[in-house]
């Protein structure tokens, strides 16, 4: 059942970045700063799932006292967690 898990939140990352390329200007900030995200907890882990980009988000969202930085964290997080499945029963 991890496997099954696993595997399928691969899938909807992949998923959520493939929705990113199909919109080239719409949200380009929102899609920077989650690629940026990715890429820092790809070099500090071996992936980052949607759940590890969104506490990312919250973390930038809570320190960030820019009104316009805030505005593009708040999408990008809205973004995110859209193409977030729930969690399975446990």
């Amino acid at each position: 059942m991890l496997r099954r898990f696993m595997q399928h939140t691969a899938t909807n990352e992949s998923q959520l970045f493939k929705n990113f390329q199909a919109n080239d200007e719409q949200f380009l900030s929102e899609r920077l700063v989650i690629r940026d995200i990715r890429r820092e907890l790809v070099s500090k882990k071996r992936r980052g799932t949607n759940k590890d980009i969104i506490l990312a988000l919250l973390l930038r969202l809570e320190s960030e006292r820019n009104t316009e930085i805030q505005d593009v964290y708040r999408n990008a997080l809205e973004i995110v967690v859209s193409s977030t499945p729930d969690d399975f029963d446990i």
